[in-house]
């Protein structure tokens, strides 16, 4: 299984998914990211310092935008799944 978002067509669903898929924790709302309830209550702020194998990750702070994800595989620098 792929922890890659998808490029187009991205749902909110889709992104915690594939965070929920990559095996990684470092998001600050890992809990709630991995519930596997897809109607389950969801904030961008739960990614926060969620890492992807390009060597980058989402802020700490500041604005998220759904373009922050997009293409991106969740996991660690040189890693993935």
């Amino acid at each position: 299984m792929s922890a890659t978002v998808p490029s187009t067509d991205i749902g909110v669903f889709d992104i915690k998914d594939s965070y929920d898929r990559s095996g990684i924790t470092s998001a600050a709302g890992n809990t709630n990211l991995k519930d596997r309830n897809p109607t389950s209550e969801f904030k961008f702020s739960y990614l926060r310092r969620a890492t992807f194998t390009d060597g980058s990750s989402i802020p700490g702070s500041g604005a998220i935008s759904i373009n922050s994800f997009r293409g991106k595989t969740f996991g660690t620098s040189g890693g993935g799944r």
